[in-house]
């Protein structure tokens, strides 16, 4: 049985639209600023999965040692007043890790009664991702653990967002978490990375027009007590933000902050919280923001193509693993019973997810640098094994999503296959795409056969084309099941008009007579569709041109 997938996945990537508009972070300049009122203080740690030690470790130790000095903090401030107690923010993923079944009872009791007493809170991404790399079913799938938390504490959805580290992000990200009942996003960025000129707040249109509160911060991950001197607004965040899993601060730091902030911002109200409240008291000043409608390129190129074979393990799965989840539940509307594929295709999308975290393997700073024949000594030493280890880490990311839905999708095709109501050996297309198609489907037969193709439902003839060649499993095809113990030659064949997220069934037939064949050049020696003409110069085997119909 052969079984592809023609359906390209949906890359977050847009064209870039920046312009000197984005200047506009000198609008107000010559406007008085109004005196600060009050500041809004959210405490927050950098999420580098892997950066400064294995994967596996950083998890643990989230889970144990980190947690439980958050806990500390928690309990060190608990007789200040309440909007002085200390609140810590961790993203979804490594909250839900931090909850994870396998957690000691009593630690997992401090931490439920921190959430509940609004200790700890969570914001709706899942970690700092390379969004360009996802597609967007996976990070979609992403904000899941944030609102599975929520849902699990009887709690709101998370209104808030962050990304640290990685300058630059996609536009379709406002659109997302828009629709997603979020309200505001902070990017702050690595410092030593390139950032694009932009305000240091603004609403940040999508390209559907929805418009998301950001604020970005292109000088480090946070913000520090006090305003610039150009803030123009009432509210200030002051975003208290460790470095590289470096965890909470110090049980001392929060009173030392608020010492702080008496003698420096004297009258001004400071109280503890998460990003949204700062984005609810900022918003309801009303302030006049500038729009910013653009695609910001990704720039934190770190990792991506440093692995081409899982990065293109990962182009090529991630639209099998949607058309794999589309399939099981049809299957299950058919009355087809089937293993439960619920935890698997979850254990898939979160493995697709963590691939695009931007994290990508240890720091080599431990390692040092070198090159040459001293490169080549200390790595046949074992220097680097644990560096390696660690790439070893993100790589199993995406090859275990590709382990769980390559069987996966080939049970449910032959289930598929095996459950039409024809008669004899026959090839069922799956079309995972929800609109009808044409598309072509290739498959082998036993060597040597001449076999003809018959449509189930019509009785109409197929053209097929039969070759000596073999062909592996290609990414952007549909699903096609054969029913049938073929294998040697490959037959190919255009199926036409596959119904959206649905099926055709072609028969096995024996030739009747001269086999139909397929010829993609006409008398006029040109291939063409509805909407091009390709003359081809036989003679030398090239494209002599390339004409629009609809234009000449």
């Amino acid at each position: 049985m052969r079984c592809t997938i023609l359906a390209a996945p949906l890359i977050l990537s847009f064209v870039a639209l920046f312009s000197a508009a984005w200047t506009a972070r000198t609008m107000a300049a010559e406007a008085p600023h109004p005196p600060i009122e009050q500041v809004i203080v959210v405490f927050k740690t950098h999420f580098d999965i892997g950066y400064t030690g294995l994967a596996s470790e950083v998890v643990q130790r989230y889970r144990t040692s980190m947690i439980d000095k958050a806990l500390d903090v928690c309990d060190a401030t608990r007789e200040l007043k309440p909007e002085h107690r200390f609140v810590w923010t961790v993203p979804g993923w490594p909250m839900a890790q931090i909850l994870h079944p396998g957690q000691t009872p009593e630690r997992r009791a401090r931490i439920e009664q921190a959430i509940r007493d609004g200790r700890l809170v969570w914001h709706a991404l899942p970690a700092t991702t390379h969004t360009e790399s996802l597609d967007l079913e996976g990070f979609v799938r992403g904000i899941g653990f944030s609102s599975v938390l929520s849902r699990q504490f009887g709690m709101p959805l998370a209104r808030d967002a962050k990304m640290t580290d990685v300058p630059s992000h996609t536009w379709i990200v406002p659109t997302i978490l828009k629709h997603a009942g979020v309200d505001f996003l902070h990017v702050g960025c690595n410092s030593a990375s390139g950032s694009p000129d932009l305000p240091r707040l603004f609403w940040w249109e999508g390209p559907d027009g929805s418009r998301l509160l950001t604020m970005y911060e292109a000088s480090g991950y946070g913000s520090g007590l006090k305003p610039p001197d150009d803030w123009p607004h009432k509210t200030w965040l002051a975003l208290i933000h460790t470095g590289d899993n470096q965890g909470p601060p110090p049980p001392d730091q929060v009173e030392k902050l608020l010492a702080q902030a008496e003698r420096e911002l004297p009258g001004v109200k400071v109280r503890m919280g998460r990003l949204s409240d700062f984005a609810d008291a900022l918003l309801a000043e009303r302030p006049d923001l500038p729009v910013i409608r653009a695609d910001m390129p990704d720039t934190w190129i770190h990792g991506l193509m440093s692995m081409p074979q899982e990065t293109a393990i990962a182009r090529n799965v991630r639209p099998k693993l949607t058309a794999t989840e589309a399939l099981s539940a049809l299957l299950d509307a058919w009355g087809i019973e089937l293993t439960a594929l619920k935890e698997d295709l979850a254990e898939a999308y979160e493995g697709s997810l963590m691939y695009g975290e931007h994290t990508w393997g240890y720091s080599m700073s431990p390692f040092g640098y070198h090159y040459g024949d001293e490169w080549a000594k200390l790595r046949a030493e074992g220097h680097y094994a644990r560096l390696e280890q660690s790439w070893g880490e993100h790589a199993a990311y995406i090859r275990r999503t590709e382990d769980i839905v390559a069987p996966a999708l080939n049970r449910q095709m032959d289930a598929l296959a095996r459950a039409v109501k024809v008669q004899g050996p026959r090839i069922v297309v799956f079309n995972p795409l929800p609109w009808t198609r044409d598309d072509v489907i290739c498959l082998t037969l036993p060597r040597g056969a001449r076999i003809g193709l018959e449509e189930a439902t019509t009785g109409e003839t197929v053209p097929v084309d039969v070759n000596a060649g073999r062909i592996d499993s290609r990414p952007g095809e549909s699903s096609a099941a054969v029913h049938s113990p073929l294998d040697g030659h490959l037959l190919r064949f255009v199926a036409r008009a596959l119904p959206p997220l649905g099926y055709r069934t072609y028969l096995l037939v024996p030739p009747g007579g001269p086999s139909p064949e397929l010829s993609p050049l006409g008398d006029s020696g040109a291939m063409e569709n509805a909407h091009l003409r390709v003359p081809l110069d036989k003679s030398r085997g090239v494209v002599a041109s390339l004409v629009d119909k609809r234009s000449g």
